[in-house]
């Protein structure tokens, strides 16, 4: 009924019970699990972690010293190639004599190809409350909600949204958070100042571009 779509679920943690809901869209981000079932890793003392996937130290080293994973059959991490590739690249130099600093991975940029995309890295607010041990008071955002100039011009009334988080005594930014098409190329270069510890200040004392998406994020 009027356009409705109607979904039917069951719930891993309650298989029994099938639950039904009706809406406009479905968007189906649940994830896969790593196929892995026959590596035979339960015989070789392999741990596996709570979703399936195989439990690593930050050198990508299995309970079993000599076994090492990457990529998406780790239990916990971000299921995107750059970052695959990266562990590869790290891993192969530490284990044929190029031993380099631990891998980091703090700071990955991730997007949503979707209309209007999704783009984000660094820590989300309530994240960045919880690494300040609960105290929403050193933790400050800012939201930006704004048509841009190009949907503005094609007569496109879809609005951009920005949001940025802050450490609220340094100033240092946490973590942005952007929609709009243009998000993707800009979370990545966006990226690489929250690696450098890029703060407010800094944001606001450089000039931007004109006409462009990303100039909301400066001044």
């Amino acid at each position: 009924a009027n356009g409705a779509t109607e979904v039917c679920y069951t719930q891993q943690n309650n298989p029994g019970r099938t639950q039904t809901v009706r809406a406009q869209a479905v968007l189906a981000a649940i994830g896969r699990r790593p196929s892995i079932a026959e590596l035979g890793l339960d015989a070789l003392g392999v741990q596996l972690g709570e979703r399936g996937g195989i439990c690593v130290d930050r050198q990508f080293r299995t309970t079993v010293r000599s076994i090492h994973a990457i990529g998406d059959c780790m239990d916990r991490n971000l299921h995107l190639t750059p970052v695959a590739i990266a562990q590869g690249r790290w891993l192969a130099d530490r284990l044929f004599g190029k031993r380099g600093d631990i891998a980091d991975f703090d700071f990955v940029p991730t997007a949503v190809f979707s209309e209007p995309a999704i783009g984000a890295v660094g820590l989300t607010e309530t994240q960045a409350i919880e690494a300040a041990g609960g105290r929403a008071d050193r933790v400050r955002t800012e939201i930006k909600r704004f048509v841009s100039l190009e949907n503005r011009f094609g007569g496109v009334a879809q609005p951009s949204v920005f949001k940025l988080v802050f450490n609220a005594r340094s100033g240092r930014v946490l973590g942005a958070h952007l929609m709009d098409n243009a998000a993707p190329e800009i979370i990545q270069t966006f990226a690489v100042a929250l690696r450098l510890g890029v703060k407010d200040a800094h944001l606001k004392t450089t000039m931007p571009l004109h006409p462009t998406v990303a100039e909301e994020l400066f001044g």
